[in-house]
């Protein structure tokens, strides 16, 4: 799942994120733009929440920051239908779209498998 040699990390230009027109993707850099910041054994991360003007916090080990980073671009707090996640997009060279979800980059998680975690809001 971490293997994105050639991936790009992208965003729905208008907004739209049903509309995959190629006109529509707009790219970004491959190193992560959240504000983090580390202290001792544990990195805060600074998510904005989709569509809002607000932030959230979430905390990850610092041994998995630097995996979290590889990612790039930004990660955000989407909330969908149930439980919150902290989701990024991944382009292919393809074109191709895929969400990557932070807990399951954190865990190391093969596509074939379900992280059994918990959410806490504080």
């Amino acid at each position: 799942m971490l293997n994105n040699d050639g991936e790009k990390t992208a965003y729905f230009a208008n907004n739209d994120r049903l509309d995959f027109r190629m006109e529509n993707i707009r790219y970004y850099a491959n190193e992560m733009t959240n504000d983090y910041y580390v202290d001792q054994d544990i990195a805060y991360i600074f998510v904005k929440v989709r569509n809002e003007n607000r932030y959230v916090v979430t905390l990850i080990d610092t041994d998995d920051l630097e995996k979290v980073k590889m990612i790039g671009y930004t990660w955000h707090y989407a909330q969908g239908i149930g439980e919150p996640y902290i989701v990024n997009t991944i382009v292919n060279k393809n074109g191709e779209r895929k969400r990557v979800y932070l807990h399951r980059v954190v865990n190391d998680c093969p596509e074939d498998r379900v992280v059994d975690h918990i959410n806490i809001l504080l």
